[in-house]
């Protein structure tokens, strides 16, 4: 994921390394998507695919790390990030169920919203 990599390359990086599900590829995918303050600057792209990796990993570690992500200043990540605690979280997960209730109820970005119902849906959720 060296900032020097093509951004559609990092991409495909993340969710490969999604499909390996281990704890570490857990990790460096939270990394990769939370842009903590003194790391590289990564490609909104290169977030969204972090937060795709995650869901593919299907480890419920990720949710804390996608719930930081659906407040990201890209609506690109934020979709992605909401889409992918539609695939890890559950109906009954009050922290994912708020996260996702406030993305529906505040985010100017009509396409955040629209993934945010497709969450809530796939949970079972009534949105």
């Amino acid at each position: 994921f060296s900032a020097d990599a093509d951004p559609q390359v990092a991409a495909a990086c993340a969710s490969s390394l999604g499909l390996l599900g281990g704890a570490d590829a857990v990790a460096v995918l939270g990394k990769v998507l939370a842009m903590e303050p003194g790391s590289e600057v990564r490609p909104a792209l290169v977030r969204v695919y972090a937060a795709h990796g995650l869901a593919l990993a299907g480890r419920p570690e990720a949710i804390a790390s996608l719930r930081r992500a659906a407040e990201d200043a890209e609506p690109a990540v934020r979709r992605a990030a909401v889409l992918a605690l539609g695939v890890l979280g559950s109906k009954t997960d009050d922290d994912v169920q708020k996260t996702l209730r406030r993305r529906l109820d505040s985010d100017r970005d009509v396409s955040c919203r629209d993934a945010t119902v497709v969450a809530l849906g796939r949970q079972g959720a009534t949105p």
